[in-house]
C-alpha cells in the first residue's frame, strides 16, 4: 500500500512539473497582446491589434519606443484598475463587455501623403467645432463625478505636465489658437474652452460647453509626460462603459484616427496609436463626438522643443485640420 501511495505521489509531482515547464516555455508572442502606456497625465492599458489571449501580467514597454503596432488599430477594452489623474485624469480601460461599437477595419497605414486630397476639399461652413486646450491656471479645488451615472469622483481641475523649461498648458493653448484660425478660414464656427492662461470650467463644464453650443465635434489638446521620457503622438477616444451611444463612439474613433494619421504624416512624429478610455470625465459627459490628442512628450527634450516651435505648432494644427476634413469627406 505504501508503495502504491509513493508511486501516486511521484506521478503527481511529475505532472505538476510538466505543467510548470509548459507555462514557462509559452511562446514569447503570447505575452504581448497589448501595449500598456503609462503617463503622468493619463494611464492607458488597451489592446493593440490583439491576436492571442491577453496575458495580464504583461509589463509596460519601454516608453522611449513606439508601440509594436504603431498603426491605428481597432481597440478593445480590457480589465485594468483606474489611476487618479490629470485634467482628464483617466483610469485604464475597463472590461471587455461585448463592445459592438468598434468596427473591425483592420490596420490603417500611415502614409507620408496622408490627407492630401486638396487643401479645401471639404467645406466646413456650418460646422461648430469645440477646441479644448487642456489644463490652465485655476483657483478652485473640488471633485466631480466622472460620469452622469457614476459615484466615482475625480479632480475637477488639474495642473498640466511640466517639461524642463515649459508647461503643457502653454503648448496646447498655442496650438489651439493656431487651429482656431485655420478652421475659421475654412468657414467653421470655433468655440474654445479657454483662450488665455486661465480656466474657470471644470472637466464636466468643458464637456457641457460643447454640448450646449451644439458643437459637431470636440477636440481636447494635451501633451504627455512620463518619467521614462517617451516620444510621439497618442490619440484617446471614448470607450463603451458609461457611454452607450454607438454612433458617438464610432464617430469619435473615426475622427481620432484621422487626426492622428494626418498629424503624424505632417510632423514626422512617432505614431503611438489610438486607444479607448472609459474613465475620462470630459468623455463621459460629452454628447458630441470627442477626442483627446496627446501631441508629444513634455518630458522628452526633443518633443518639448518641437511643441514650443511656432512652425511645428503650425504643422500640428494643419494635421488636425486635415484630419477633420478627412472625417467629413
Amino acid at each position: 500500500m505504501k508503495k502504491i501511495l509513493l508511486v501516486i505521489l511521484i506521478l503527481s509531482f511529475t505532472l505538476m512539473g510538466c505543467g510548470t515547464t509548459e507555462t514557462q516555455n509559452a511562446p514569447e508572442g503570447s505575452q504581448t497582446p497589448f501595449e500598456e502606456v503609462q503617463k503622468v497625465d493619463i494611464e492607458i492599458s488597451d489592446y493593440v491589434e490583439p491576436t492571442q489571449s491577453p496575458d495580464l501580467t504583461t509589463q509596460p514597454p519601454n516608453l522611449t519606443q513606439p508601440p509594436a503596432e504603431t498603426n491605428d488599430t481597432q481597440t478593445k477594452e480590457n480589465p485594468s484598475s483606474p489611476s487618479g489623474g490629470a485634467t482628464e485624469n483617466s483610469g485604464s480601460e475597463n472590461r471587455a463587455q461585448g463592445n459592438n461599437t468598434s468596427q473591425n477595419t483592420g490596420s490603417e497605414q500611415v502614409s507620408s501623403s496622408a490627407g492630401d486630397s486638396g487643401e479645401q476639399s471639404v467645406d466646413l461652413s456650418g460646422k461648430t467645432i469645440c477646441i479644448d486646450p487642456g489644463h490652465g491656471i485655476f483657483t478652485e479645488n473640488k471633485k466631480e463625478k466622472i460620469a452622469p451615472n457614476s459615484s466615482v469622483t475625480k479632480d475637477a481641475f488639474k495642473t498640466g505636465t511640466k517639461g524642463s523649461s515649459h508647461i503643457e498648458d502653454d503648448a496646447v493653448l498655442a496650438v489651439g489658437l493656431k487651429l482656431k484660425t485655420k478652421l475659421e478660414e475654412l468657414g467653421a464656427k470655433v468655440i474654445m474652452t479657454r483662450s488665455d492662461a486661465y480656466i474657470n470650467m471644470t472637466n464636466i463644464e468643458r464637456a457641457q460647453y460643447a454640448n450646449d453650443n451644439n458643437a459637431d465635434i470636440s477636440i481636447k489638446l494635451h501633451a504627455d509626460g512620463t518619467q521614462e521620457g517617451g516620444s510621439g503622438m497618442t490619440m484617446l477616444v471614448p470607450g463603451y462603459k458609461y457611454i452607450t451611444d454607438n454612433q458617438l463612439l464610432s464617430d469619435s474613433k473615426r475622427l481620432g484616427r484621422a487626426i492622428l494619421k494626418n498629424a503624424v504624416a505632417l510632423t514626422g512624429a512617432i505614431n503611438r496609436g489610438t486607444y479607448t478610455n472609459t474613465e475620462m470625465t470630459g468623455f463621459n459627459w460629452s454628447t458630441v463626438p470627442v477626442v483627446l490628442f496627446e501631441m508629444g512628450f513634455m518630458t522628452n527634450p526633443n518633443d518639448e522643443a518641437k511643441l514650443f516651435d511656432e512652425e511645428y505648432q503650425g504643422l500640428i494644427a494643419d494635421g488636425i485640420v486635415k484630419g477633420i476634413m478627412e472625417y467629413y469627406e
